[in-house]
């Protein structure tokens, strides 16, 4: 699901767009990574449009292992989401045809899920639902 979507169904601004939350939110996600033992380096660039790596996860029908590799590729190196050679570099290691994340029917199944996320009372990210109860 796209957050942004989320928050603009809500009518909410985002952590990243509220100064003295934005640094709370990445200082806790570095302690957080630190004590779990997980590699973690925010992008260089942060907030940035998740559009294009959403529908590339779709793609691979959000396989864990893709889902893992492209989570790796932005939240492990330090690297620019914008740059357009993160997402070729991505697309290359799945085999994925750069053409099919701009496929109609991945867009509009990326926004069927945004709807039926807000739908479901869904307000943030990361959301699961477990046994048919959402999990925030």
């Amino acid at each position: 699901m796209l957050f942004a979507g989320l928050l603009n169904h809500w009518g909410q601004k985002g952590p990243a767009e509220i100064p003295s939350k934005r640094i709370w939110t990445y200082r806790w996600c570095i302690w957080w990574a630190q004590r779990q033992g997980i590699p973690f380096r925010m992008p260089a660039m942060h907030p940035f449009n998740p559009v294009s790596y959403l529908r590339l996860a779709l793609v691979t029908g959000c396989d864990p292992a893709a889902i893992r590799l492209i989570f790796e590729a932005l939240w492990t190196t330090g690297a620019d989401p914008g740059d357009p050679q993160v997402l070729a570099e991505l697309m290359r290691k799945l085999k994925v045809d750069p053409a099919k994340i701009d496929e109609q029917s991945i867009k509009s199944a990326l926004r069927g899920n945004s709807d039926q996320a807000a739908a479901n009372g869904v307000f943030g990210v990361p959301t699961l639902v477990v046994n048919g109860q959402l999990c925030a």
